[in-house]
């Protein structure tokens, strides 16, 4: 089979249940990945860091990514751990060097807590240059609280939008209320590069066309009906 059939061949796979031409019923990943260079799946969009306090510092500041720093020392009862990387010690700083050479962007947050009093506790974000300038922003998780949600230990930040590369580090605070405090934050992937593209010839970035759903089943069947039209239209 030589490439050109390869690709009649998942474009029919993509169209398997007769609508839209890149939704597919019949394959976890779609025609469209299948077949087109520089498409991140929508399997492989996600990072779940896994973050505990098990005290007795309180709060205390764990510390996301910061790839430059080596090795990265967290504060005394804090562990990180990132479950897409084995979720196991050194876990982390798989993440922590992947970004060295393959930047990537951020787009969306899940972050669950194990007490809604947590969401009080503003995020740092830092990028530090070689020149010694400094950036810093702070993100505040209140403000995606609503008393519609009702679950009150998660929120739903579909604007979290964040470049990681080695010289970016997110601070957050975890509290410790006498026993281990356990959060968990999924960050959804926009964009990655890989830079073995450039051995053929093609460009380093990997772009996410799936559309980055919300868990709600109603308006996540109109979301993939957009992004679908989208595609269809080649916008």
């Amino acid at each position: 089979m030589n490439m050109q059939d390869f690709y009649f061949e998942s474009a029919d796979y993509s169209n398997y249940d007769g609508s839209d031409l890149f939704e597919s019923n019949y394959f976890a990943q779609g025609g469209n990945e299948a077949a087109l260079q520089n498409v991140v799946e929508p399997l492989d969009r996600t990072l779940t860091f896994r973050v505990t306090n098990a005290g007795p510092t309180n709060p205390a500041v764990a510390i996301l990514f910061d790839g430059n720093v080596s090795p990265l020392v967290q504060p005394a009862g804090v562990t990180v751990t990132v479950a897409e990387t084995g979720g196991g010690a050194g876990s982390h700083d798989q993440v922590r060097v992947e970004t060295l050479g393959n930047p990537f962007v951020i787009q969306g947050l899940r972050y669950f807590v194990g007490n809604a009093q947590q969401f009080g506790n503003a995020f740092t974000i830092q990028k530090r240059f070689p020149t010694g300038s400094l950036r810093q922003y702070l993100w505040q998780p209140t403000n995606y609280v609503s008393p519609t949600n009702l679950n009150p230990l998660v929120i739903d930040a579909i604007d979290f939008g964040l470049v990681v590369d080695g010289r970016t580090q997110i601070q957050v605070p975890v509290d410790f209320t006498g026993a281990p405090n356990v959060l968990t934050l999924v960050f959804t992937l926009k964009a990655k590069t890989s830079n073995a593209h450039m051995l053929f010839g093609k460009n380093p970035k990997e772009l996410a066309l799936a559309p980055r759903l919300v868990g709600n089943p109603v308006a996540d069947i109109a979301l993939t009906r957009s992004a679908n039209r989208s595609l269809d239209s080649g916008s």
